[in-house]
């Protein structure tokens, strides 16, 4: 199995993680790995079904459908719009803030399945994660 490496730093981070598979009726099954990378803090995902592989990839949004950046007061407003439900906002604060570094931009982007926007760490030039909800953030 090819091993996973981080696209930021290129560590070598092992075979990762079997998390799952998906059953179809009509094509092959779907297994789903995952690693993590502890200098980095990005979650890399790999999907295999029969002789397809997607290989290793992070977070992968579209940066033709940012709207904005963030500032830190927008953010702030974000987070007290979450903090009014108390699962939401602890997934918020682990997946979403508590991967952000000071150096990294927060951008607002259209959803890829609808028109809701969604909420992205950009470190450089590569998301590093992703948030959304049910609703526009």
């Amino acid at each position: 199995m090819k091993k996973a490496t981080c696209p930021i730093c290129l560590r070598h981070l092992g075979d990762g993680k079997w998390i799952g598979h998906a059953n179809y009726k009509d094509r092959a099954h779907i297994h789903i790995y995952e690693a993590w990378c502890p200098d980095c803090h990005i979650q890399l995902r790999r999907s295999i079904a029969g002789r397809e592989d997607s290989g290793w990839t992070g977070p992968s949004e579209d940066v033709s459908r940012i709207q904005e950046y963030l500032d830190e007061e927008a953010l702030a407003a974000v987070s007290t719009k979450l903090s009014r439900y108390p699962a939401l906002f602890a997934r918020w604060e682990r997946e979403f803030v508590g991967v952000r570094r000071p150096s990294d931009k927060i951008a607002r982007y259209v959803s890829e399945h609808d028109e809701r926007t969604a909420l992205a760490v950009i470190r450089g030039n590569v998301v590093i994660t992703t948030f959304s909800t049910l609703t526009s953030l």
